[in-house]
């Protein structure tokens, strides 16, 4: 099972909130990964179970969403991601719930035999997000890991905690905070947590967003001490259809992105810079609707 571990560190070199063999968090969603993967503090759409599902006891409107990832230097390696959200009304205590899944496959080539084989890991999260106070929000993530390969397969479980803070009345701005990964495991493996903290701010009647993210990981690239690396993003709202968006961070170097809806349907595109070292620019289509 060690071995299919670093199998899956070297082919992927990604990192999701529901997958703790992991070391990297680049990010899911078009819409985030747009504004430079700093989404801790926004979470207000379908891809809220990934960023931060505190953010479901905020959530407005049903919304689902379908994204695929393309690496433009990277062959062999499809990830795609499938999110569904549903605020539910409550008298005292407005609450949410989601469901996603995110798929990742890559074709790998063993040193060792010369054999080329594929390896598969689909993970499942349900998440519930709750508003305990006007302004205060808390949720959680329950997440399945499944791992197939030639060399053997495995599974798991993990837990991802959110907080999110609206600590300002009638103000724009936003405060969250992720746990990702606690009690993460795959066949009695630990693997280690990561904490993401935010902060966002809306202005202009809400058409426009700046936000901010730090984030920490102990033991990335079998590194010692604690990792600390930093995301900021925009976005603008330039008419009801037409939302633009750009970021930066230490890890994709600069990204841009733009969002198209029509009736309720809404397309997503970003594109990240990336870096060139280790997988190379990204393209990232999402496909959501609201109902």
């Amino acid at each position: 099972m060690k071995r299919l571990s670093i199998f899956t560190l070297i082919l992927f070199g990604l990192s999701f909130s529901i997958a703790p063999t992991t070391p990297l968090e680049l990010g899911i969603g078009a819409r985030p990964c747009g504004m430079g993967s700093a989404f801790v503090a926004i979470s207000d759409d379908a891809n809220s179970p990934y960023w931060n599902p505190a953010g479901l006891g905020f959530l407005k409107a049903r919304q689902a969403t379908f994204m695929h990832w393309m690496m433009s230097e990277v062959k062999g390696v499809m990830v795609d991601y499938f999110g569904a959200v549903a605020p539910l009304a409550r008298s005292s205590y407005p609450y949410g719930v989601g469901f996603t899944w995110l798929g990742k496959r890559a074709s790998l080539e063993e040193e060792e035999d010369n054999v080329k084989s594929t390896i598969t890991e689909n993970a499942f999260s349900l998440s519930y997000g709750i508003r305990l106070l006007t302004r205060t929000a808390v949720g959680f993530s329950l997440n399945r890991l499944s791992i197939t390969a030639k060399r053997g397969e495995g599974s798991g479980f993990g837990i991802d905690v959110g907080l999110l803070l609206k600590p300002l009345e009638n103000k724009g701005l936003t405060v969250g905070f992720l746990a990702r990964n606690l009690s993460a495991d795959i066949k009695n493996e630990n693997f280690p947590s990561s904490y993401r903290m935010g902060f966002g701010y809306r202005f202009l009647g809400e058409k426009a967003v700046l936000a901010m993210d730090l984030t920490t990981k102990k033991g990335v690239n079998n590194k010692k001490g604690m990792s600390l690396d930093f995301f900021s993003g925009a976005e603008y709202q330039v008419i009801p259809q037409l939302a633009l968006r750009l970021g930066w961070n230490t890890r994709d170097a600069l990204s841009f992105g733009l969002g198209i809806e029509v009736k309720k349907v809404k397309f997503d595109y970003a594109f990240n810079t990336g870096d060139k070292k280790v997988f190379g620019s990204a393209h990232r289509f999402a496909l959501g609707y609201s109902f």
